[in-house]
């Protein structure tokens, strides 16, 4: 199955870069890279919208 997109998350969380790598390598959004296209878990995001960050 398929994440969220940067621009996606970015958007939703409304975060810049920065907050955004700090929360991947923090650990609290997983992210998968296919091809080029780097993809964050749907229910990190969602947990972190629900939860706040």
């Amino acid at each position: 199955m398929r994440g969220f997109r940067t621009r996606e998350v970015r958007h939703l969380l409304g975060c810049s870069p920065g907050k955004l790598k700090s929360l991947c390598t923090g650990g609290r959004i997983r992210t998968k890279r296919i091809g080029g296209t780097i993809y964050y878990n749907k229910d990190d995001v969602k947990r972190l919208l629900t939860s706040g960050f």
